[in-house]
């Protein structure tokens, strides 16, 4: 087995722009120096999430740092995507490679070229021995939002790309609300809460041919009693966003 890596953008590198974005988000929100220790972010929910550009950079954050002797709480990362093929072919090469590249895997300080890597037994013990010290789990979801129960909280929720169909909004507002913790817009902005939800959604301002776009999810949002902050926009070009989100407690 091999996988194959190189680098590329996608829509003009508009969306991995977006989702460059919502790593480094990610970093402010739960780490120091933009390292991740695994005691700190415990659960992280990727919805939609595409090549998980911004799940490759978290995960190798948290192996920037030396495995600890005892970690009471797990990191677990859930990425869920609606095409069981992109998880499988796309999301864990990725990740498996963020991994070899790291501080912590065989590959820290290759010369990072396109090619290929040879993945065999040993190459892949190395993979579940590095994930056990640190006590992370990775978990994979296919299907759409009606099926998804993921049954956890979340510290951070990230979501590019998942608005573009009218008849998927309310179930995606849904599953989103069912993954953050009940967090006022006060303490989202300050984190003195230990029990509060980083949410992101990037999305185009509109979706030409189907329907979808941020005014429509905005709607569903207020339907749902959710607030919302635009963090940022981008108006050259084709028309970007990402808001934050989240849902108070009642």
């Amino acid at each position: 087995m091999s996988f194959s890596f190189g680098f590329c953008v996608d829509d003009e590198g508009k969306q991995v722009s977006d989702e460059i974005y919502l790593a480094t988000q990610n970093a402010t929100r739960v780490g120091k120096d933009q390292q991740l220790p695994a005691r700190e972010l415990n659960f992280e929910d990727v919805l939609g999430c595409g090549t998980a550009i911004p799940s490759c950079y978290i995960f190798s954050s948290i192996f920037q740092t030396p495995a600890k002797d005892k970690i009471e709480t797990p990191t677990v990362l859930s990425l869920c995507d609606y095409n069981e093929e992109v998880l499988s072919l796309v999301v864990f090469p990725n990740l498996f490679l963020a991994w070899y590249f790291s501080e912590a895997g065989p590959g820290k300080g290759l010369v990072k070229e396109p090619g290929d890597l040879e993945v065999d037994s040993e190459l892949v013990a190395q993979f579940e021995q590095a994930l056990a010290e640190r006590s992370i789990h990775l978990r994979f979801f296919s299907g759409g939002w009606d099926s998804l129960q993921l049954e956890t909280r979340a510290d951070v929720v990230l979501s590019s790309e998942t608005v573009y169909s009218l008849t998927n909004l309310h179930s995606l507002c849904r599953v989103l609300q069912s993954t953050c913790w009940p967090t006022s817009q006060e303490n989202a902005k300050t984190g003195v809460d230990r029990k509060t939800t980083l949410c992101l959604v990037a999305a185009k301002v509109l979706y030409f041919g189907v329907g979808g776009g941020i005014d429509a999810f905005l709607h569903e949002l207020e339907h749902s009693q959710a607030w919302h902050v635009k963090q940022h926009e981008q108006v050259s070009g084709v028309g970007r966003v990402v808001l934050q989100i989240g849902w108070a407690p009642e």
